[in-house]
């Protein structure tokens, strides 16, 4: 194994320590968000890590910058409208990097083989199997074999993670399921809205865009969260979607730069709109 690689953690190699010091990172990082997410300073640190990271061997990966900063910084100009089918890989979630356990939502730039080693087709979302079963039964899911590996998974006193909660009762199964059906009558009705969309039509507290990272290779690549309302999109056969930008990979932001002859702040925008559908 290549340790400056790097590897995908599963959930069972995932320990409570690994949790907390991701919930500490990211609460220093909100802390000074107001501070780190100023444009100037923005445009300096992503400056000082272009000339560090520019064509970094892909034997060497990783990640820096929160994107609360990122948010901060660029707020609604990284929310754009993509077309569903070009992303089709996502990245995965929990990732070693030169010793380090990190969360691949908690930085926006990448550098390296930081994105490319550890995505993975779409058709390998869990959810995204589960949302076809559901439409396909008519949402009777304990016709679906979801269900059904669920309720044996609890009966082998072993649990599926969903949404963040485990799902070892049958109870936590079916309200699992509910809310499914419950996104889905929503999405149905009101479309796949933005978080502006959200706060503005429906009245309701905003979730988390759906997240993209923007690699290497110019493809996009769907990030951490907003797994249902992405494999709903999906399923029904969307034609576009809301999406925020949440990571850039260095050499892309730097070819930008050269290009327009700008400012590692305005190339990051200008992506963003290059981007739309």
């Amino acid at each position: 194994m290549n340790k400056r690689q790097p590897q995908r953690l599963s959930p069972s190699q995932l320990t409570e320590t690994d949790r907390l010091r991701r919930k500490r990172r990211n609460a220093v990082a909100k802390a000074v968000q107001g501070m780190m997410g100023q444009s100037w300073v923005m445009r300096g640190m992503l400056h000082a890590q272009l000339g560090l990271r520019e064509g970094a061997s892909t034997a060497v990966a990783g990640f820096a910058l929160h994107p609360a900063w990122a948010q901060q910084c660029w707020g609604h100009k990284l929310v754009v409208h993509v077309a569903v089918e070009i992303i089709r890989h996502y990245l995965a979630d929990w990732l070693e990097v030169g010793g380090r356990r990190i969360h691949t939502s908690d930085f926006f730039l990448a550098y390296g083989a930081g994105i490319e080693q550890v995505k993975y087709d779409i058709e390998r979302l869990n959810v995204l199997k589960e949302a076809r079963e559901l439409m396909a039964a008519s949402w009777d899911f304990q016709r679906t074999d979801a269900y059904a590996q669920m309720v044996h998974a609890i009966g082998q006193q072993r649990s599926v993670m969903r949404q963040q909660v485990k799902l070892d009762t049958l109870e936590k199964v079916e309200a699992y399921f509910l809310r499914f059906h419950a996104l889905y009558k929503s999405v149905i009705d009101h479309g796949l809205l933005s978080n502006r969309d959200v706060v503005s039509e429906l009245g309701q507290a905003p979730d988390r865009e759906i997240g993209i990272a923007l690699g290497r290779d110019g493809g996009l690549v769907k990030l951490h969260g907003g797994q249902h309302r992405f494999a709903l999109a999906v399923a029904q056969g969307m034609k576009t979607i809301p999406v925020e930008l949440r990571m850039v990979h260095a050499d892309v932001v730097a070819s930008a730069c050269r290009a327009h002859q700008c400012s590692a702040v305005e190339a990051v925008e200008i992506l963003a709109r290059n981007l739309r559908h």
